[in-house]
Protein backbone atom coordinates (compact mmCIF):
# COMPACT_ATOMS: atom_id res chain seq x y z
CA UNK A 1 0.00 0.00 0.00
CA UNK A 2 0.97 3.51 -0.53
CA UNK A 3 0.78 5.74 2.11
CA UNK A 4 -1.27 8.76 1.64
CA UNK A 5 0.58 11.85 0.61
CA UNK A 6 1.09 14.35 2.97
CA UNK A 7 3.01 17.84 2.48
CA UNK A 8 6.04 16.37 3.43
CA UNK A 9 5.60 13.75 0.44
CA UNK A 10 3.99 16.17 -2.31
CA UNK A 11 5.64 17.53 -5.15
CA UNK A 12 6.48 21.08 -5.49
CA UNK A 13 3.65 21.67 -8.12
CA UNK A 14 1.53 19.78 -5.70
CA UNK A 15 2.14 22.21 -2.63
CA UNK A 16 1.28 25.13 -5.18
CA UNK A 17 -1.93 23.59 -5.94
CA UNK A 18 -2.98 23.16 -2.12
CA UNK A 19 -1.62 26.73 -1.40
CA UNK A 20 -4.17 27.92 -4.23
CA UNK A 21 -6.64 26.18 -2.60
CA UNK A 22 -6.23 27.07 0.45
CA UNK A 23 -6.23 30.91 -0.55
CA UNK A 24 -9.30 30.40 -2.83
CA UNK A 25 -11.18 29.22 -0.32
CA UNK A 26 -10.53 31.29 2.97
CA UNK A 27 -13.89 32.82 2.22
CA UNK A 28 -15.75 30.06 3.49
CA UNK A 29 -14.55 31.08 6.55
CA UNK A 30 -14.75 26.84 7.64
CA UNK A 31 -12.21 24.69 9.18
CA UNK A 32 -12.77 21.72 6.22
CA UNK A 33 -11.23 25.14 3.73
CA UNK A 34 -8.24 25.45 6.29
CA UNK A 35 -6.78 22.43 7.10
CA UNK A 36 -4.60 21.52 4.73
CA UNK A 37 -4.29 17.73 4.99
CA UNK A 38 -8.17 18.03 4.44
CA UNK A 39 -7.50 19.91 1.10
CA UNK A 40 -4.99 17.29 -0.03
CA UNK A 41 -7.66 14.66 0.38
CA UNK A 42 -10.01 16.57 -1.34
CA UNK A 43 -7.37 17.31 -4.67
CA UNK A 44 -6.79 13.68 -4.44
CA UNK A 45 -10.10 12.26 -4.89
CA UNK A 46 -10.67 14.58 -7.67
CA UNK A 47 -7.35 13.28 -9.45
CA UNK A 48 -5.45 16.96 -8.77
CA UNK A 49 -7.75 18.52 -10.91
CA UNK A 50 -8.12 22.35 -9.16
CA UNK A 51 -11.19 23.58 -10.11
CA UNK A 52 -12.88 20.12 -9.63
CA UNK A 53 -12.00 19.93 -5.68
CA UNK A 54 -12.84 23.98 -4.99
CA UNK A 55 -16.36 22.67 -6.41
CA UNK A 56 -16.60 19.90 -4.69
CA UNK A 57 -15.50 21.19 -1.23
CA UNK A 58 -17.85 23.84 -1.32
CA UNK A 59 -20.47 22.34 -2.19
CA UNK A 60 -19.00 20.10 0.78
CA UNK A 61 -19.21 23.18 3.20
CA UNK A 62 -22.65 24.22 2.00
CA UNK A 63 -24.24 20.68 2.85
CA UNK A 64 -22.76 20.63 6.25
CA UNK A 65 -24.09 23.93 6.93
CA UNK A 66 -27.52 23.05 5.92
CA UNK A 67 -28.12 19.41 7.63
CA UNK A 68 -25.89 20.83 11.22
CA UNK A 69 -23.11 18.32 10.35
CA UNK A 70 -20.61 20.45 11.79
CA UNK A 71 -21.93 19.48 15.58
CA UNK A 72 -23.79 16.10 14.81
CA UNK A 73 -21.39 14.66 17.06
CA UNK A 74 -22.96 16.16 19.98
CA UNK A 75 -26.69 16.73 18.99
CA UNK A 76 -26.91 13.32 16.88
CA UNK A 77 -28.23 10.28 19.03
CA UNK A 78 -28.56 6.83 17.02
CA UNK A 79 -31.94 5.27 17.06
CA UNK A 80 -32.10 2.19 18.89
CA UNK A 81 -33.43 -0.18 15.57
CA UNK A 82 -30.44 1.24 13.50
CA UNK A 83 -27.93 0.40 16.20
CA UNK A 84 -29.60 -2.83 16.51
CA UNK A 85 -30.35 -4.15 13.15
CA UNK A 86 -28.33 -2.35 10.66
CA UNK A 87 -24.73 -4.44 11.07
CA UNK A 88 -21.20 -3.22 10.53
CA UNK A 89 -19.17 -1.38 12.92
CA UNK A 90 -14.99 -0.62 13.58
CA UNK A 91 -13.61 -4.26 14.68
CA UNK A 92 -9.57 -3.84 14.94
CA UNK A 93 -7.63 -2.69 11.98
CA UNK A 94 -5.40 -3.67 9.31
CA UNK A 95 -1.98 -4.59 8.99
CA UNK A 96 -1.06 -0.83 7.69
CA UNK A 97 -3.03 0.66 10.62
CA UNK A 98 -5.85 1.59 9.40
CA UNK A 99 -9.35 0.63 10.59
CA UNK A 100 -11.12 -2.37 10.27
CA UNK A 101 -15.01 -1.98 9.79
CA UNK A 102 -17.02 -5.05 9.10
CA UNK A 103 -20.65 -4.92 7.33
CA UNK A 104 -22.47 -7.65 6.83
CA UNK A 105 -24.98 -6.54 5.23
CA UNK A 106 -26.56 -9.98 3.74
CA UNK A 107 -27.88 -10.30 7.03
CA UNK A 108 -30.22 -6.94 7.25
CA UNK A 109 -33.85 -7.37 6.72
CA UNK A 110 -34.80 -4.79 4.35
CA UNK A 111 -38.67 -4.85 4.79
CA UNK A 112 -38.85 -4.73 8.60
CA UNK A 113 -35.86 -2.66 8.88
CA UNK A 114 -37.44 -0.08 6.26
CA UNK A 115 -40.79 -0.45 8.65
CA UNK A 116 -39.03 0.59 11.88
CA UNK A 117 -37.23 3.37 10.21
CA UNK A 118 -37.62 6.11 7.96
CA UNK A 119 -34.99 7.51 5.39
CA UNK A 120 -33.65 11.01 7.38
CA UNK A 121 -32.86 8.42 10.25
CA UNK A 122 -30.42 6.32 8.15
CA UNK A 123 -28.95 9.00 6.34
CA UNK A 124 -28.22 10.89 9.62
CA UNK A 125 -26.91 7.54 11.32
CA UNK A 126 -23.98 7.27 7.80
CA UNK A 127 -23.30 10.70 8.33
CA UNK A 128 -23.31 10.44 12.43
CA UNK A 129 -21.17 7.39 11.41
CA UNK A 130 -18.38 8.90 8.64
CA UNK A 131 -18.28 12.41 11.01
CA UNK A 132 -17.26 9.43 13.98
CA UNK A 133 -14.78 7.93 12.04
CA UNK A 134 -12.84 11.41 10.76
CA UNK A 135 -13.17 12.79 14.19
CA UNK A 136 -12.67 10.13 16.30
CA UNK A 137 -11.84 6.69 14.58
CA UNK A 138 -8.93 7.82 12.46
CA UNK A 139 -7.10 10.37 14.80
CA UNK A 140 -7.32 7.30 17.59
CA UNK A 141 -5.75 5.20 14.76
CA UNK A 142 -3.43 8.04 14.47
CA UNK A 143 -2.27 7.90 17.77
CA UNK A 144 -1.61 4.53 17.79
CA UNK A 145 0.01 3.73 14.87
CA UNK A 146 2.35 6.53 15.13
CA UNK A 147 1.87 7.50 11.62
CA UNK A 148 -0.60 9.38 9.53
CA UNK A 149 -3.93 7.54 9.16
CA UNK A 150 -6.33 8.53 7.52
CA UNK A 151 -8.57 5.63 5.81
CA UNK A 152 -10.19 2.63 6.58
CA UNK A 153 -10.49 -1.10 5.03
CA UNK A 154 -13.77 -2.31 4.83
CA UNK A 155 -14.60 -6.07 4.69
CA UNK A 156 -18.75 -6.43 3.28
CA UNK A 157 -20.15 -9.65 3.83
CA UNK A 158 -22.58 -10.73 1.29
CA UNK A 159 -23.69 -14.08 2.77
CA UNK A 160 -27.74 -13.89 2.87
CA UNK A 161 -27.89 -11.48 0.12
CA UNK A 162 -31.34 -12.18 -1.35
CA UNK A 163 -33.93 -10.52 -3.96
CA UNK A 164 -35.56 -8.90 -1.35
CA UNK A 165 -32.01 -6.76 -1.05
CA UNK A 166 -33.18 -5.34 -4.38
CA UNK A 167 -36.60 -4.36 -4.01
CA UNK A 168 -36.83 -0.65 -5.09
CA UNK A 169 -37.74 0.95 -1.75
CA UNK A 170 -34.26 -0.30 -0.56
CA UNK A 171 -31.80 0.05 -3.80
CA UNK A 172 -33.64 3.86 -3.43
CA UNK A 173 -32.26 4.02 0.06
CA UNK A 174 -29.05 2.52 -0.40
CA UNK A 175 -28.50 4.61 -3.25
CA UNK A 176 -29.13 7.89 -1.34
CA UNK A 177 -26.55 6.57 1.39
CA UNK A 178 -23.92 5.93 -1.21
CA UNK A 179 -23.99 9.24 -2.88
CA UNK A 180 -23.97 11.42 0.31
CA UNK A 181 -20.81 9.12 1.34
CA UNK A 182 -19.30 9.83 -1.97
CA UNK A 183 -19.91 13.41 -2.40
CA UNK A 184 -18.72 14.32 1.03
CA UNK A 185 -16.22 11.62 2.15
CA UNK A 186 -14.14 11.19 -0.53
CA UNK A 187 -10.58 9.12 -0.19
CA UNK A 188 -11.66 7.98 3.47
CA UNK A 189 -11.75 4.26 2.00
CA UNK A 190 -8.74 2.67 1.18
CA UNK A 191 -9.42 -0.97 0.35
CA UNK A 192 -12.64 -2.43 0.26
CA UNK A 193 -13.19 -6.82 0.18
CA UNK A 194 -16.66 -8.15 -0.62
CA UNK A 195 -16.94 -11.57 0.43
CA UNK A 196 -19.47 -14.63 0.31
CA UNK A 197 -21.07 -12.82 -3.07
CA UNK A 198 -23.58 -14.78 -4.27
CA UNK A 199 -23.96 -14.57 -7.94
CA UNK A 200 -26.95 -12.14 -7.23
CA UNK A 201 -24.52 -9.44 -6.17
CA UNK A 202 -24.10 -8.73 -9.52
CA UNK A 203 -27.19 -7.14 -10.14
CA UNK A 204 -26.98 -5.04 -6.62
CA UNK A 205 -23.87 -3.98 -8.01
CA UNK A 206 -24.44 -2.52 -11.13
CA UNK A 207 -26.94 -0.86 -9.42
CA UNK A 208 -24.35 0.78 -6.74
CA UNK A 209 -21.15 0.90 -9.20
CA UNK A 210 -22.38 4.23 -11.48
CA UNK A 211 -22.58 5.68 -8.22
CA UNK A 212 -18.89 5.35 -7.40
CA UNK A 213 -16.05 7.31 -8.42
CA UNK A 214 -13.77 5.78 -10.59
CA UNK A 215 -10.80 6.32 -7.94
CA UNK A 216 -13.56 4.32 -4.72
CA UNK A 217 -14.14 1.66 -7.77
CA UNK A 218 -10.55 0.64 -8.16
CA UNK A 219 -10.35 0.00 -4.43
CA UNK A 220 -13.53 -2.79 -4.20
CA UNK A 221 -12.30 -6.46 -4.83
CA UNK A 222 -15.05 -9.15 -4.76
CA UNK A 223 -14.24 -12.24 -4.06
CA UNK A 224 -16.24 -15.88 -4.15
CA UNK A 225 -17.99 -17.39 -1.92
CA UNK A 226 -15.91 -20.44 -1.90
CA UNK A 227 -12.53 -18.46 -2.36
CA UNK A 228 -9.39 -18.40 1.05
CA UNK A 229 -8.52 -15.04 2.01
CA UNK A 230 -4.72 -15.58 2.12
CA UNK A 231 -3.27 -12.19 3.07
CA UNK A 232 -0.34 -13.15 0.09
CA UNK A 233 -2.73 -12.93 -2.88
CA UNK A 234 -3.89 -9.59 -1.45
CA UNK A 235 -2.41 -6.25 -2.78
CA UNK A 236 -3.30 -4.72 0.06
CA UNK A 237 -2.61 -6.85 3.10
CA UNK A 238 -6.26 -6.60 5.43
CA UNK A 239 -5.06 -9.00 8.08
CA UNK A 240 -3.57 -12.45 8.58
CA UNK A 241 -6.20 -14.63 8.49
CA UNK A 242 -4.58 -17.57 9.42
CA UNK A 243 -3.95 -16.39 13.02
CA UNK A 244 -6.21 -13.87 15.02
CA UNK A 245 -6.89 -10.14 13.90
CA UNK A 246 -5.92 -7.70 15.91
CA UNK A 247 -8.02 -6.51 18.07
CA UNK A 248 -8.15 -5.98 21.83
CA UNK A 249 -9.86 -8.68 22.09
CA UNK A 250 -7.93 -11.10 19.95
CA UNK A 251 -10.72 -12.60 17.99
CA UNK A 252 -10.85 -14.61 15.00
CA UNK A 253 -12.72 -13.81 11.99
CA UNK A 254 -13.82 -17.48 11.48
CA UNK A 255 -15.40 -16.51 14.99
CA UNK A 256 -17.13 -13.79 13.09
CA UNK A 257 -17.34 -15.00 9.65
CA UNK A 258 -18.12 -18.97 10.14
CA UNK A 259 -18.34 -19.62 6.23
CA UNK A 260 -15.08 -17.33 6.16
CA UNK A 261 -12.98 -19.58 3.78
CA UNK A 262 -10.43 -19.03 1.69
CA UNK A 263 -9.90 -16.77 -1.81
CA UNK A 264 -10.25 -15.94 -5.56
CA UNK A 265 -10.89 -12.83 -7.53
CA UNK A 266 -14.72 -12.99 -8.36
CA UNK A 267 -15.33 -11.94 -12.06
Amino acid sequence: MVDAPTDCTLSSEKKEMVDRLYVKLQDLNHDQSSSRPNLIRWLRSRNWNEAEAEKMLRAHISWRREHEVDTILSWYRMPEVIDKYFPGGICGEDKEGRPLFIAPIGRVDPKSFLKATNRLEFLQSRIFQMEHILHVTLPEATARAGKEIDQLTVIMDMQGLGLKHLSPSWLSLVGEAVTVIESNYPEVLGACFVINAPPLFSRLYSFVKPLLSKATQEKVQILLVTSLFLNSMLSTAVVLLMGMMNTPNRLSLNFIFPSFSSTQMYD
